[in-house]
């Protein structure tokens, strides 16, 4: 609050005053009073007008300075009500009564959204563990009844299996730390697990592998990362080249960080396109192109690792490459818990 703003809040009191003041002086000019005396009489009226309004100003501007300071320090500015003194002032009461009970009442319409939201959270998580029985059933019968129908049938089943699994997993972004196993690991063989699970599909696909310096260990929950890796194969798979369609894996170590590249030469993403590739929903020009995408993929291995404390860069140049970069930390707050 400044000086300037709070005289122009009191401008109608000051103009009845100036009125006053006026008169009074008139009246006592008329009288011929004693000139001393309408100095005096001046003085003491300016006097007990402007200190109460200087020590409600003080007041004022102790009490929206702090609460101004106090709003700036919180992450959660909701909880302003609990953190401010009581002001000494009526106007100030009134102001804090009323931000009370707004918070509290903000407060119990959040907490029943937030039921709702756990309801439904659990329904999607009971409904994900019960679809994959039909499907796991279905991907049995086709592979005791080999023919080209239940191998066509058997590969659009494993698309739905990639997407249940992905739904299980975006599902478990919000609450990781219930099924957090951060430990010491091997890069080299959560590289080759990935592979592997994606075997069918760079084989059918001819795609080469290239394995270079993963002799590496990275602080990491290994089943999340292997997701990742999946994501990120399939995308490698997705959007290759035809010709000689290559990926490389390839890690570098140093002093306080592991960097893991995943590198196709693919299609590549377009420059203007690269900033919006983790975003939830993006597909982008190739995914318009190629084959029907969610556009989920990515920003769900954005947020897993955004919570394991890795990183991902990705860099491309449309036509020739992609680069997936993920850094895991040497020394993160996974040694300090």
């Amino acid at each position: 609050m400044r000086l300037y703003e709070f005289i122009k809040d009191k401008w109608y009191y000051l103009v009845m005053q100036l009125g006053f003041w006026a008169l009074l002086i008139g009246a006592m000019v008329v009288f011929d009073c004693n000139g001393f005396i309408i100095y005096l009489t001046l003085v003491g009226q300016i006097a007990v007008t402007l200190l109460p309004l200087l020590v409600e100003y003080i007041k004022k501007r102790s009490f929206y300075k702090e609460m101004e300071k106090c709003k700036d320090s919180l992450d959660h500015k909701y909880l302003i009500c609990e953190l401010m003194p009581r002001p000494s002032f009526l106007e100030g009461r009134i102001v804090m009564a009323g931000l009370s009970n707004i918070n509290k009442n903000m407060m119990d319409e959040l907490n029943v959204y937030k039921r709702g939201l756990k309801e439904y959270k659990e329904y999607i998580d009971m409904w994900v563990h019960e679809v994959k029985t039909p499907v796991t059933n279905v991907m049995l019968i086709t592979e005791n009844h080999k023919s080209l129908v239940t191998e066509s049938i058997k590969e659009e089943m494993e698309k739905i299996e990639g997407y249940i699994e992905q739904t299980l997993y975006y599902s478990k972004t919000t609450e990781i730390e219930k099924d957090y196993a951060i430990a010491s690991q091997s890069l080299e063989s959560i590289v080759r697990t990935s592979i592997k699970a994606n075997k069918k599909a760079l084989i059918g696909n001819r795609i080469r592998v290239e394995l270079e310096e993963l002799d590496a260990q990275v602080m990491t929950d290994s089943k999340w990362l292997v997701f990742v890796l999946n994501q990120i194969i399939t995308n490698c798979v997705k959007y290759r080249n035809e010709k000689a369609p290559v990926i490389t894996f390839s890690a570098s170590t140093y002093a306080e960080k592991v960097t893991l590249k995943i590198t196709d030469n693919g299609l590549g993403i377009k420059e203007s396109e690269l900033p919006k590739v983790l975003n939830k929903g993006f597909v982008g020009t190739n995914g318009r192109k190629r084959e029907a995408t969610t556009g989920m993929g990515l920003y769900i291995c954005s947020k897993l690792l955004k919570k394991m404390h890795h990183t991902i860069k990705i860099t491309s140049k449309e036509g020739e490459y992609t680069t997936v970069a993920i850094t895991f930390p040497k020394t993160s707050y996974f040694f300090e818990r």
